[in-house]
Formats: structure tokens, C-alpha cells, sequence
């Protein structure tokens, strides 16, 4: 499965001028992103290391050299593990591992007034800052890839893959439980279900807040339906041409179907003018990995995470 991890529809919607008038409708306009993984993918500013996309109302920690810190308390996940929760957003520290281990000694001081038990964190490689969360008593949980498709017009390659038999089409509010049900039962990549001292109990409660919270905000859910049942989902948010791919994955029983089910919601996207399609893979999910240099995207960046608990 596909977290942003983690194989179209039978009539496919070309041959159905009613299905494409639904699927091919532009989507609904973009709700507030509190997003829990920071699944919605935008490149990081020059020159940082990059976390995930800081937010107006986060607080900014500085250090010496103009180096900086960008964090935010994650309620989200407080809901699921029942103490206060923070990300490290954004991570401005020049490659200096002294500076980045003060900055995340700031961190520590805000987090502890917070009452933060549990904080995470997703960076770029580098030797200076890897050093420095090790020596600010973080640990190693998992590692992503940043991915990209910047030639939706013109690829081919998902038409090949698309099989008859399921279908691809708006989620309605009566498959939202067999949805977060797949959540809970086959998705087992991300940020929290690699972490070694997560409960898989809990993993599943993430991602079934995770839907229901996408849904709130506005994201466009599609289900993947095969002789009535759904057996997959797709959830995505587009904006000017772009589209973040944000959960897509099907039925551990129904896993040959999963290439056509990517290939489906990528032809979609082509039909509606789509340009590029970005999204964040585990580096732990191989068959993902695979699928995605199957559909010729590129491997722009590869994210380190480290998360903290404070007793």
C-alpha cells in the first residue's frame, strides 16, 4: 500500500461519457491543510534542508547566522496517542551542525513548555544534520522519497496498464467506513507505522483520522469499486495544473489490481489538463518504488525522518 504511500476502472471513463463528465470535473476547491504527514508536497525553499512547508501561524526559532526552525504543535496526532505532539516543519541551518543542534535545543525548551511527549521531524541527508538530531536525542524512524511526474500530457505509459473490471469514481459518504477500514487493515508504510515504538493499533487510528480529516479540508476522494465492493482509494488535491497525490492503495486481497488503479487516477489527471503530479513514497515500500519508476516518475529527493519522545 501507498501511503501517499502506496493497481482502473473497467469501463474506463473514456468509454463511459457520463463517468468521464464526472470523474474529469475539475476538483473542489482546496480546504485548509492541517495535514498530518504534510503529505502536500511543494519544494523546499533554496537552501534549506527541508522539512515539510512552513506554516504562517508556526513559531520560528533562531540561531546564530540568521539559521532557523520552523515547528507547530500536531493535535492531530494528540488524538491518537493522548499527549501533545509537535513536527519540526522547516529547518534553515547552513549545514552547520552547531547551529543545528542549538536551534534544536530551542526546540526542546519549546517543547517541554508545550508539554510535547513525542515529535518527529523529515530533513535531507546531510551528514551536519544527521549528527545533530542523534546528538539532540532523536532517533532514526523511517526514510522517504520526494517523487515527480512533470509530463502527464504526454506519457502513454498509463493507458498500457489500465484493466477492465473495477471502477474509478467519486467516493460517496456511504464508503467513507469501507474506506478507513483499508486504512487500518493494509496500509502499513508512513511517517508513524515505521516508527519501532508505535503500536500498529495505533498506526491504524492515524490513518483513519488522516481520512476523515482529508475529507474535512476539502481533498477529493475517490474509491475504487469492483463488482460493488470497494476495494481502493484515491486521495489527491490539485491546484493550477498540479496535482499532489496524496493516498492511493488497494486491498491487500486485491494487490495485481494496484497498478491499474495508479495508472487510472494518472490518466484522469491527464484528462483534466494535469501537467505534474507529485507525491512522498517510503523508501521502505519497495513494490511502490518499483510501480513508480514503472509509471516514469523521477526520484527528486530522499527525506530522512528522526522523532523524539520526551518523558
Amino acid at each position: 500500500m501507498h501511503l501517499h504511500d502506496e493497481a482502473a476502472m473497467a469501463g474506463r471513463c473514456g468509454d463511459d461519457p457520463l463517468l468521464a463528465t464526472r470523474l474529469a470535473r475539475p476538483a473542489d476547491p482546496p480546504g485548509l491543510v492541517a495535514n498530518l504527514d504534510r503529505e502536500l508536497l511543494f519544494p523546499p525553499a533554496r537552501g534549506r534542508l527541508h522539512c515539510n512547508q512552513p506554516c504562517a501561524a508556526m513559531p520560528r526559532l533562531h540561531a546564530a547566522s540568521n539559521a532557523s526552525l520552523d515547528c507547530r504543535l500536531t493535535p492531530w496526532d494528540e488524538r491518537v496517542f493522548g499527549v501533545p505532539c509537535a513536527e519540526i516543519t522547516g529547518l534553515d541551518g547552513h549545514d552547520d551542525e552547531t547551529q543545528i543542534l542549538a536551534l534544536l535545543q530551542q526546540f526542546d525548551t519549546w517543547a517541554r513548555e508545550n508539554g510535547v511527549r513525542f515529535a518527529y521531524a523529515r530533513v535531507a541527508p546531510e551528514a551536519a544534520a544527521k549528527r545533530a538530531f542523534h546528538r539532540a536525542g532523536f532517533y532514526f524512524a523511517e526514510a522517504s522519497y520526494r517523487v515527480g511526474h512533470r509530463h502527464i500530457q504526454g506519457s502513454a505509459v498509463f493507458d498500457r496498464l489500465i484493466r477492465r473490471g473495477p471502477v474509478l469514481e467519486p467516493a460517496v459518504v456511504a464508503d467513507h467506513a469501507a474506506l478507513q477500514q483499508i486504512l487500518a487493515d493494509d496500509f502499513e508504510h508512513g511517517r508513524i507505522h515505521e516508527d519501532p515504538w508505535v503500536t500498529r493499533e495505533q498506526a491504524a487510528l492515524r490513518y483513519r483520522n488522516w481520512l476523515h480529516d482529508l475529507i474535512e479540508q476539502g481533498h477529493e476522494l475517490l474509491c475504487y469499486r469492483l463488482k460493488g465492493e470497494v476495494i481502493g482509494l484515491h486521495v489527491q488535491r490539485a491546484d493550477e495544473g498540479r496535482v499532489d497525490l496524496v493516498l492511493t492503495g488497494v486491498k491487500r486481497s486485491h494487490a495485481l489490481l494496484g497498478a491499474s488503479l495508479w495508472a487510472e487516477v494518472l490518466r484522469l489527471n491527464r484528462l483534466r489538463g494535469v501537467r505534474e503530479a507529485h507525491t512522498l513514497i517510503s523508501a521502505a515500500n519497495i513494490p511502490i518504488l518499483n510501480l513508480y519508476r514503472r509509471l516514469d516518475f523521477q526520484f527528486d529527493a530522499l527525506l530522512v525522518g528522526f522523532h523524539k519522545r520526551y518523558e
